[in-house]
């Protein structure tokens, strides 16, 4: 039992190659909801590089953590490698697109409201 609740700490923490996280917010509805769990597969440097359209990934963008579909794929001015995004249940693309550097994740697969006690407690400690 202890091997055990040792093995979930480390999940729930994130020390193996995939890891659980709480959906904040409703952009990717319906594949997944606020307060939906989802299962994310860490990523190599070259993974990032060879994405394709379609697939959901954990991004960084500024000081949030967004999870967003590619849309597209384009280049820089030097080519550079960049992807377009957007959330499913969203109207437009999102407006800034994301360099392989700023992804950390896919998402692989969502258990439907088990993440809400996570949601519960960053709303209460991210009060403004």
């Amino acid at each position: 039992q202890f091997f055990l609740f040792i093995v979930f700490v480390g999940f729930v923490a994130g020390f193996f190659k995939y890891k659980p996280i709480a959906v904040l917010s409703n952009s990717m509805v319906p594949v997944f909801s606020r307060g939906d769990l989802v299962i994310v597969e860490k990523i190599s440097d070259k993974e990032k590089n060879n994405l394709k359209v379609g697939t959901i990934i954990e991004f960084e963008h500024g000081s949030a953590t967004i999870m967003h579909r590619i849309n597209r794929i384009t280049e820089d001015e030097f080519g550079n490698r960049l992807y377009v995004t957007k959330g499913d249940n969203n109207n437009v693309v999102d407006s800034d697109k994301v360099k392989p550097s700023q992804v950390h994740s896919v998402i692989h697969h969502s258990v439907p409201l088990l993440g809400y006690p996570s949601v519960w407690l960053y709303e209460i400690f991210n009060k403004k």
